[in-house]
């Protein structure tokens, strides 16, 4: 009998170092695009600022279409 791994995946998420690489975008930039609602929203990980990987490659994605 195979046995299934049915425990939800906790989610992984983008430092604001890794997006600013990732987009090659300043700091500020990428707060401006978040509050003007064209970003997605970052969240507060400890006293880090991060975004959920699965947002922002969703985004991405959408940008290349």
């Amino acid at each position: 009998m195979v046995k299934r791994d049915l425990t939800p995946k906790s989610e992984q998420f983008y430092l604001i170092e890794e997006v600013m690489k990732l987009t090659r975008r300043s700091r500020p930039t990428i707060y401006r695009w978040g509050k003007a609602g064209i970003f997605p929203k970052p969240y507060r990980i400890g006293g880090s600022i991060a975004w959920k990987r699965s947002e922002y490659d969703a985004w991405a994605r959408e940008l290349q279409n």
